[in-house]
């Protein structure tokens, strides 16, 4: 069962707009590229100080408004998705007026899937990128897919800004780590 997620502060649904789930939902939607941002270590040296890392990558989102995305087992941020899931990002586009600044910051828990939960999920990707589809065709016969994984991002908290209801129009939907179906 999906729980409603908390929204604060008031989804705006008294205004004649949509309430907050959706508009994030359309907005999350409507783009295709966002940052990504994980902590690890740059080598297998535990000693080191932790450092953040940033990435983009192509996603596109599931039902239950979840994050699919493509990566090769040796990035950076798979290395360290596979040691510390919790991740953070931005799904934004570009601007030239801060009045017109739309956006998107998540937080959440991100991990390598597999079986027929892989299966759905890169299903829910080619969906959104027809063109990946023959991409993977190539890379199977070519033996490239072997480092290539299926990942998900499990929303739990999601800033959305909209500079066009006023200065720092900032809304907080609290989703939480069981919120959304999991499978």
């Amino acid at each position: 069962m999906v729980r409603r997620p908390r929204i604060n502060p008031a989804s705006g649904e008294a205004e004649g707009r949509p309430g907050l789930y959706e508009r994030v939902e359309d907005y999350v939607r409507s783009h295709h590229t966002l940052s990504l941002a994980t902590m690890g270590h740059r080598y297998q040296d535990a000693e080191e100080e932790p450092l953040p890392h940033a990435a983009t990558v192509f996603y596109a989102a599931d039902h239950s408004l979840r994050l699919v995305f493509l990566s090769s087992e040796a990035s950076r941020h798979a290395e360290h998705v596979a040691k510390v899931s919790a991740v953070a990002g931005t799904i934004t586009g570009e601007h030239k007026d801060w009045k017109e600044i739309q956006g998107v910051q998540f937080w959440g828990e991100a991990g390598v899937l597999g079986g027929r939960v892989k299966v759905a999920a890169l299903s829910v990707y080619v969906r959104r990128f027809p063109f990946v589809k023959g991409l993977l065709s190539k890379w199977k016969s070519g033996g490239k897919m072997r480092d290539l994984e299926v990942y998900r991002i499990q929303l739990e908290r999601v800033a959305f800004t909209d500079n066009t209801t006023g200065l720092f129009g900032r809304e907080i939907l609290e989703l939480g780590r069981d919120s959304q179906k999991r499978e």
